[in-house]
C-alpha cells in the first residue's frame, strides 16, 4: 500500500479505531507509523498516552456512554477486553444490572417500514394488479404476516437478569403497530368481503 493511499484510509478512520490501531504500530513500516501518530496528533491526541492496547482501551471506554458499555459488554465481538468494560462499570459507580435495565427499558425500535410496506403490497397493490390482469386473487398473505409482526411488536418482552420483564420494543414501535393492527383488521376484513363477492 502507497503511502498516500494510507493516509486517506487513516483519515477515514474514527477516532476510537485510530486509537485502537496505534498499540499495533509495530505491525506497520516506519513511515505508516508516522503517519498513524501525526494524525492522532491532528486530532488533539498524544500518541504516547496509547501506547500500550491496554491503555488505549482503557481511554477509549472511558469516552463511551452508559448504554454503549452495556452493549459491548454484550456483544460476543468486541475488540475489548469484558474485563476493561467492567472496570469502567464500576468506576462510573454503576451495576451491570442497572446498566441492563436502563438499556432494555428504552426498547428497540422495530421494522416500521416493513410493517407499513406490507399490508399496503397486499391488500392494496396485489389486488389492483390481479385485477388489470383480469384475475380476483389478493395479496392477504402479507398482511397477515404484517398483522403477525404487529402483534409481536404490541407483546414481545425480555426477561432481565434479574428477573424484571421489559418491553422489547420502544413506545414509538407499539403505538405504530397499534394503529397498523387496526387498519390491518380493516383491511383483512374488507378483503375477505371483496373475495366473497367476486
Amino acid at each position: 500500500m502507497e503511502n498516500d493511499d494510507f493516509l486517506l484510509l487513516v483519515k477515514k478512520m474514527s477516532d476510537e479505531e485510530l486509537i485502537l490501531l496505534y498499540p499495533k504500530r509495530n505491525e506497520y513500516a516506519e513511515d505508516y507509523i508516522a503517519v498513524i501518530e501525526e494524525e492522532l496528533v491532528i486530532r488533539g491526541y498524544d500518541p504516547n498516552e496509547f501506547s500500550s492496547l491496554e491503555f488505549a482501551q482503557q481511554q477509549v471506554l472511558k469516552q463511551k456512554k452508559d448504554t454503549d458499555l452495556f452493549e459491548l459488554l454484550e456483544s460476543k465481538e468486541t475488540v475489548f477486553s469484558k474485563d476493561f468494560i467492567r472496570q469502567e462499570i464500576e468506576r462510573r459507580e454503576l451495576t451491570v444490572s442497572k446498566l441492563e435495565e436502563d438499556y432494555y427499558s428504552q426498547g428497540k425500535r422495530g421494522s416500521i417500514a416493513l410493517l407499513i410496506g406490507l399490508p399496503i403490497v397486499g391488500s392494496v397493490i396485489i389486488p389492483i394488479i390481479w385485477l388489470m390482469l383480469g384475475e380476483r386473487k389478493s395479496g392477504s398473505v402479507l398482511t397477515l404476516i404484517a398483522f403477525i409482526m404487529a402483534i409481536y411488536y404490541l407483546v414481545a418482552s425480555k426477561k432481565l437478569s434479574t428477573g424484571q420483564r421489559v418491553k422489547k420494543y420502544d413506545e414509538k414501535t407499539r403505538n405504530i403497530s397499534l394503529v397498523l393492527l387496526l387498519i390491518m383488521v380493516v383491511l383483512i376484513v374488507i378483503n375477505i368481503i371483496m373475495l366473497s363477492l367476486m
